[in-house]
């Protein structure tokens, strides 16, 4: 270990250790001395932990249905050993932030390994340094997530690949890859290709040579499939779902249709090209709820060296018939943003899932510029040219650092006003028995201690999806809670109740505003109790039935009533999704009656119980005027409002008959209206009957009667 190699690890601690401090220092000057961390997903993973080590593993409260709301099993069990050994409370926050500081160190020296071993001597230092002063990797390195332990993960199995390929052996890799499987959903993807890649690459350097490593290290071959096999098995087993319900609860995949998601992926990965690696924010688009934009999270021209490096590197790999470093290093930053467009296309908090691919691209970039001022040298002058090129990329993200760090500080302000403060006031004043429903499901839990409900779906397992389906999806799923699972008060942040569409559904529950923080940050969370008496109103006809047997009924936008009946929307837009809504509206006197409810373009076909040879009762109930948002690839997102005339005509068919003069009545948009459907005895010949309605109206709620 030479001289230089012992200065640039000295500059690699004194750097990290200089930027932590710095980071740290402004949360804490900024909160008044409670150090908070920039993102409330990350007392997340503390709860968990507090109740991995109390006994009662991946339920985010005692007694709940199994979650796996920590988006990274390996960081989970991390934090949850520090639990163990004594670090609790703010010892715990010290213990994950320590863990970024650490990472940012081990991550460094890799970097520098790394651009050394492809490049040549002298490189390795600019890229560590580019890499410690960049202002987004260090936020999120910081912010108490799994960034910093599955980026490190990723740089040493793209150092341990270059090891094994010269050791000719295969243990080191797969190793590693089997760790990165379990420390983020795309790990598992990444680890898994890598290992694949590994195997190709000591089959391309002859295949006599890598069938023997292959037989003789077989097991270890097998170790990256088999971890991942184990982890998505323990996901589907636990939560239901092959991936963390934190993650999957607010997937694209929810509710898919072949070109929203191509058009949801293809859009997101033009913009981050443009936005992020081409240096357009935020000119191009806002980023997150808050629509905050940092300056720039690369410097301008930074794409142009990326691209020259990391696809002349591979190519020339690739002529020679290798797999090495750089088609290593294009593969994992291809595959790892690919992922994250295709699966969540979500800027959310800094684009925070595409940090731990950063660091690639930092690679490639400064690989980029060496081989390009060596090309130049002779005109230019090599080592002036790189230099000037390096000096100007290092002191555009010093810029970008500073603007980083104020970012950091002041959002951590933000997160202890809009989520550990109101915390304090529900540990102190809800009863006990009380139940908070909320969307930020962290400190408010951690730090509150009531039980809570997690409306988003990521720590509560029966509103998986519900979110994705609209509001008023979410607002059914509360109503049909049992009273003592239901949430007696409501929390809603402000930029997500100003971010989110067709939110004002949930409204409709809303009773008497309980807390308010002083609007001092521009941001806050208000306290709601929770009054159900509108959604409670509605659950029967008002229409007379005396001497009708009920034999079933089907509440549109309760999504488990959905499913029980097999209901499906005709719809006649392809690729639309229109949002499940929440009405307010009376029969025409004093009593409010709130219900879920789907505007319906082209039909909607359910199947229910029934007796055989009985007459059938259709009840249905409907309004005139009802507001939902729609999202679709092809037109604009935004809110639609139908407005049906008194009555509109339908093709009903039940058994696949059709029953003949079918229309559903309206009375205007604040005054609910039912229409009766009588269907002859001979259209229901068994237990289970298929009703299709055709037609473009708006649908509440359906009740069945036979007699």
């Amino acid at each position: 270990m030479g001289p230089f190699y012992k200065r640039s690890g000295f500059v690699f601690l004194l750097l990290s250790l200089l930027v932590s401090a710095v980071f740290i220092g402004g949360s804490n000057w900024f909160t008044d001395g409670h150090p908070t961390f920039p993102t409330d997903d990350s007392y997340i993973y503390f709860q968990y932990a507090r109740q991995l080590v109390s006994g009662h593993p991946f339920q985010y409260n005692t007694g709940d249905a199994p979650t796996t709301g920590m988006t990274s099993f390996l960081y989970w069990i991390t934090l949850s050993f520090g639990y163990l050994i004594g670090f609790r409370g703010p010892l715990l926050f010290l213990l994950a932030f320590l863990i970024g500081v650490a990472g940012l160190l081990i991550s460094a020296w890799l970097m520098y390994r790394i651009v050394e071993a492809l490049v040549g001597a002298g490189a390795g230092l600019p890229a560590a340094v580019l890499f410690l002063v960049n202002g987004q990797i260090v936020w999120g390195y910081l912010s108490g997530l799994e960034i910093p332990l599955f980026t490190t993960l990723l740089l040493f199995s793209v150092l341990s690949f270059l090891r094994d390929m010269e050791g000719k052996t295969y243990k080191r890799t797969m190793v590693v890859c089997a760790l990165l499987t379990i420390s983020r959903p795309e790990g598992v993807v990444l680890g898994c290709s890598l290992a694949l890649l590994l195997l190709l690459a000591g089959h391309l350097r002859g295949l006599k040579e890598g069938l023997k490593g292959l037989q003789k290290g077989w097991a270890w071959v097998l170790l990256p499939f088999s971890i991942s096999i184990a982890y998505l098995v323990m996901n589907k087993a636990v939560g239901g779902h092959f991936s963390p319900s934190s993650g999957s609860s607010k997937s694209l995949w929810i509710d898919p249709h072949i070109f929203s998601l191509i058009y949801a992926g293809t859009s997101y990965v033009l913009d981050t090209i443009r936005g992020i690696f081409g240096a357009g924010y935020p000119s191009i688009a806002t980023i997150g709820f808050a629509g905050h934009s940092p300056i720039s999270y690369f410097a301008p021209f930074a794409l142009f060296f990326f691209l020259f490096g990391s696809f002349a590197g591979a190519a020339r790999e690739l002529r020679s018939r290798q797999i090495s470093g750089f088609t290593v290093l294009l593969a994992v930053f291809t595959i790892g943003v690919g992922f994250v467009a295709f699966t969540s296309a979500s800027g959310f908090q800094h684009h925070r899932y595409l940090i731990p691919f950063y660091p690639i691209f930092i690679l490639c970039m400064v690989a980029g510029v060496f081989v390009l001022s060596s090309a130049l040298g002779e005109k230019l002058g090599e080592r002036s040219f790189r230099d000037g090129l390096l000096a100007f990329f290092v002191v555009l993200s010093v810029v970008g650092l500073v603007y980083s760090f104020v970012q950091y500080a002041f959002e951590s302000r933000l997160v202890r006003v809009a989520t550990v403060e109101p915390a304090e006031w529900v540990r102190s004043k809800l009863k006990k028995g009380d139940v908070l429903g909320l969307v930020d499901a962290g400190a408010l839990k951690y730090y509150g201690g009531k039980k809570t409900v997690d409306l988003l779906g990521l720590t509560t397992a029966r509103f998986y999806g519900r979110w994705r389906m609209g509001w008023g999806a979410v607002a059914e799923e509360v109503s049909h809670m049992t009273k003592g699972e239901r949430p007696s008060h409501i929390a809603i942040v402000s930029t997500f109740a100003e971010k989110s569409e067709g939110i004002e559904s949930l409204y409709e529950l809303f009773g008497d505003k309980v807390y308010e923080p002083v609007p001092i940050y521009g941001m806050g969370q208000t306290i709601f109790a929770v009054d159900y008496s509108s959604v409670d109103a509605g659950r029967l006809p008002v229409s007379d039935h005396e001497g009708w047997i009920a034999v079933d009924s089907l509440d549109i936008g309760y999504l488990e009533d959905e499913q029980r009946c097999r209901y499906s929307i005709l719809s006649r837009e392809s690729g639309a999704r229109l949002d499940v809504g929440l009405h307010s509206a009376t029969y025409g006197d004093e009593k409010k009656i709130a219900d879920g409810g789907r505007l319906i373009l082209g039909g909607e076909r359910f199947t229910i119980s029934t007796l055989p040879g009985k007459t059938l009762r259709i009840v249905t109930r409907s309004v005139s005027g009802f507001k939902t948002f729609r999202y679709s690839p092809v037109l604009p997102d935004g809110y639609i409002t139908s407005n049906a005339p008194p009555f509109t005509p339908v093709d009903v068919y039940v058994s696949g008959l059709k029953l003949e003069g079918a229309g559903i009545k309206t009375l205007g948009n604040d005054t609910w209206c039912e229409t009766v459907l009588e269907v002859p005895s001979q259209f229901v010949f068994s237990e289970k009957t298929t009703i299709e309605i055709i037609g473009s109206y708006n649908s509440f709620h359906y009740w069945f009667f036979q007699k």
